[in-house]
């Protein structure tokens, strides 16, 4: 018996990707690193971290970059969590195994 999209409920459709990967383990989905991220740009910033990390043996420049870094990486993902594949998330955009699947309107590629 084969599962076709159309018999998976929309609410679960995040649930499990194309690929076989469980959305709900992964942090795109989940967005834990990014509140992570968040916490140690402010924790540094706060603690003007640039200023005194040469105290303590850290490089300023390479402090500013991983600011600078973490700041681009916030940016970019305060767009939203992954919505899941079936929703139109991202990498359902370039993922041949995504493509694939919905082209033959089932729900995982073991299908």
């Amino acid at each position: 018996m084969s599962l076709k999209l159309e018999d998976v409920k929309e609410e679960d459709r995040g649930i499990l990707a194309p690929c076989g990967i469980v959305c709900l383990g992964c942090d795109t989905y989940t967005g834990e690193s990014l509140e992570a991220v968040k916490k140690l740009k402010n924790i540094w910033e706060g603690g003007n971290i640039k200023d005194t990390a040469i105290a303590i043996g850290l490089d300023q420049n390479e402090i500013k970059i991983t600011l600078e870094t973490l700041k681009k990486y916030i940016e970019k993902s305060d767009k939203g969590k992954c919505p899941g594949c079936f929703t139109g998330g991202f990498s359902a955009q370039f993922c041949g195994i995504a493509k694939c699947v919905k082209s033959k309107g089932y729900w995982t590629c073991a299908e």
